[in-house]
């Protein structure tokens, strides 16, 4: 790992991370300067490339890795999908994803030229952020974001169990085979409401049989390595 010291009060180390299918560029930074610890992901999704499984495996890779730093965690950048869009398949697999996982995205404002809203800043759930501002496309047609995260000062304390999907195990052909078998596709209600019912209902049980929820805690050499950086 780099180790480098950009100001006399700032230390930043480069974690390493793999190189990922989906095309997904992402950079992994633990800072630590004085009594304060942060561990920084900036990720990329080329919006040329279509939205794929390969995508979400990979976020939740890197979710998964971070959930095991005690320290403050914030991850940042442009993901290329259209998070202000409630019913996109995307928008809602995304938001699913950070629920499971305990982490809140800030941004609620459109981010690019086009209205859209495609950059994230994503903490823990008991990670405060304050002022965010978004402010006008300039120099690209995305927006320059600004917040204020509150550190963690003193000693590194063990953050809360948190809870998410184990999608690491993810049996993707055998849920394709049990959702090929389910009452939506083999005999689905004739109405909307009930349609939509058994919609939600019918993922939500293969969900839970083929990536179950788990409590993480972070390990404690994690803890004590970005205390330590």
């Amino acid at each position: 790992m780099h180790r480098k010291k950009f100001i006399s009060f700032l230390n930043a180390r480069e974690v390493p991370l793999p190189a990922y299918k989906s095309g997904m560029e992402a950079l992994a930074v633990t800072f630590h300067a004085a009594r304060c610890n942060l561990l920084a992901v900036v990720l990329h999704r080329p919006g040329s490339a279509d939205v794929t499984n390969a995508f979400f495996e990979d976020l939740s890779d890197v979710f998964e890795r971070s959930a095991t730093y005690a320290c403050p965690f914030i991850l940042l950048g442009d993901i290329n999908i259209h998070t202000d869009i409630a019913n996109n398949i995307h928008t809602i697999k995304w938001q699913s994803m950070l629920h499971s996982h305990g982490l809140v995205q800030h941004v609620t404002s459109p981010t690019h030229r086009a209205g859209l809203i495609l950059d994230v800043v994503v903490t823990r759930t008991d990670c405060p952020v304050t002022n965010v501002q978004v402010l006008p496309p300039a120099l690209s047609d995305h927006s320059f974001i600004s917040v204020n995260l509150e550190l963690q000062s003193g000693r590194p304390r063990r953050p809360p169990a948190v809870r998410r999907r184990q999608w690491r195990s993810f049996d993707f052909d055998s849920f394709c085979d049990s959702l090929r078998q389910s009452v939506l596709l083999t005999d689905p209600p004739d109405d909307c409401a009930s349609l939509v019912e058994c919609y939600n209902t019918t993922l939500q049980s293969l969900l839970d049989q083929y990536a179950p929820f788990v409590v993480v805690m972070p390990r404690a050499q994690c803890a004590y390595q970005c205390a330590m950086v």
